[in-house]
């Protein structure tokens, strides 16, 4: 949704206003798995946080991604049906109503996790359903934000909340147990509150609640489970090698850190292909595909058609070509780089093998997703639905059957599978064909006037 401010950027033409846009892309796109990535790393550095504290955090960030991202996909058709309409106020009432849903699912489940066991003290449960509600606050703010096209504002509020939480954490003195976990909350905060200043600022225009999103279910009831289904597929394999050989590390919370931590830090070798590929379908895919879709309803020359149909083909073998470049930079340098990372670290032996099946996974889950993103665009919901369904079943499937043995195999194999699936059933060949068809025949409307036989005569 932040298309014209990065189009801004990239036709100045300079290194630095590129360099700034692919900065801002991956703000925009990551910032609440970079802020908590890189607070861990800070902590780990100065401190000696609590395995509660940790525990807070990775399963606040992950359930977050999965009630947020679920409705990611139906929120993002909802925001581009009303931009195309220009209907902003039903855009600042469906804020309203997505906030207020994703903050009762996200206190429903910070609950369950955090609330109800009694081996903690209130303010620890206050502290940790906190961090799991405002995650999942940022994340869906993130996408009415990115509205605004102020990527500047948006980078800013994720450096002033994550600098005071830094700075308290630092300079702080107090005995509170659970200090760092308190600071974080406020930093997360104010992330919050300045993200809701800046939708208020500049899509305010209604005092009234909506869930308009809602509504799409109805017509596309396949997003909804695209988006539920891609987010736990991601995760499921670390919930099932947390059953099978997880340590409790703090009362309630499971984690297996050989397998977990190799799948953190292989992740953020992959940021860029997927941050790159974004920004290129937000600007010329968005503009080439907008063209080409003016081009078919104002029933333009096939001439007109096929040369922005042309056009659209180049952008995105360029966007797939730049996307899977760096998946290739990425995978030889998180190879090369394995080693060097367990000492940094100080992992265990078995880092580098799984480091080295998770890095493969990761790199077709980015492959996946931008495959995926494409075909939620040319609006091939049931193969999207199909994909998203089968990588979450085989994960679960061969996670069961292989994780103990082969960790990291079950998570490249079926990330693997669903972009194989996604190449044979999307057919970029078909889609002007399906396009014609939907539109109306543009046939005008006439009254067909019966008359008898007789009257005919007269």
């Amino acid at each position: 949704m932040a298309g014209k401010s990065f189009d801004l950027l990239f036709s100045k033409n300079t290194l630095f206003a590129d360099a700034l846009a692919f900065f801002y892309s991956t703000f925009i796109y990551f910032a609440p798995w970079l802020v908590v990535l890189f607070y861990i790393v800070w902590v780990s550095r100065w401190f000696s946080p609590s395995p509660f504290f940790l525990g807070v955090l990775t399963y606040s960030l992950i359930f977050s991604m999965i009630i947020s991202g679920g409705m990611s996909f139906l929120i993002s058709r909802f925001l581009a049906d009303s931009i195309y309409r220009k209907d902003f106020r039903r855009i600042y009432e469906s804020y309203i109503g997505a906030v207020l849903l994703v903050f009762v699912v996200s206190f429903v489940v910070g609950w369950m996790f955090f609330i109800l066991n009694d081996q903690y003290s209130t303010v620890q449960k206050v502290l940790a359903c906190y961090a799991l509600i405002g995650f999942s606050l940022v994340w869906i703010q993130m996408q009415f934000a990115s509205v605004t096209e102020r990527s500047s504002l948006i980078v800013l509020s994720f450096i002033l909340g994550f600098s005071v939480s830094v700075f308290l954490a630092r300079y702080w003195q107090t005995d509170f147990s659970e200090k760092l976990l308190l600071v974080l909350d406020v930093g997360i905060g104010l992330i919050i509150f300045a993200l809701n200043y800046l939708v208020l600022s500049y899509l305010r225009n209604s005092t009234r609640m909506g869930f308009g999103f809602l509504t799409l279910t109805g017509k596309y009831p396949q997003l909804i489970f695209v988006g539920y289904f891609y987010y736990l597929s991601i995760w499921i394999d670390n919930f099932i090698i947390w059953k099978a050989k997880g340590q409790e590390i703090s009362p309630g919370f499971f984690l297996f850190s050989e397998y977990d931590i190799p799948k953190f830090i292989a992740a953020l070798f992959f940021i860029p292909s997927l941050a790159v590929f974004n920004v290129a379908m937000e600007t010329v895919f968005r503009r080439d595909y907008k063209n080409l879709m003016l081009s078919i309803v104002n029933n333009s020359p096939l001439k007109t058609i096929k040369e922005n149909m042309a056009k659209l083909s180049i952008s995105l073998r360029q966007a797939f070509f730049s996307m899977l470049s760096l998946n290739l930079a990425a995978l030889v340098s998180s190879f090369f780089l394995a080693h060097p990372i367990r000492g940094w670290f100080n992992l265990s032996e078995n880092f580098v093998g799984i480091f080295f099946w998770l890095s493969m996974g990761v790199s077709m889950n980015i492959s996946f997703l931008s495959l995926l993103v494409l075909v939620l665009h040319m609006e091939y919901y049931w193969v999207a639905f199909e994909s998203s369904a089968l990588v979450l079943t085989l994960n679960t499937l061969l996670s069961v059957l292989t994780i103990e043995k082969f960790p990291g195999l079950s998570f490249f194999v079926s990330f693997s599978s669903g972009f194989v699936y996604l190449l044979l059933r999307f057919r970029s060949k078909d889609f002007l064909h399906e396009e014609y068809v939907k539109q109306p025949l543009g046939l005008e409307k006439s009254k067909v006037e019966v008359k008898k036989l007789g009257e005919l005569r007269k």
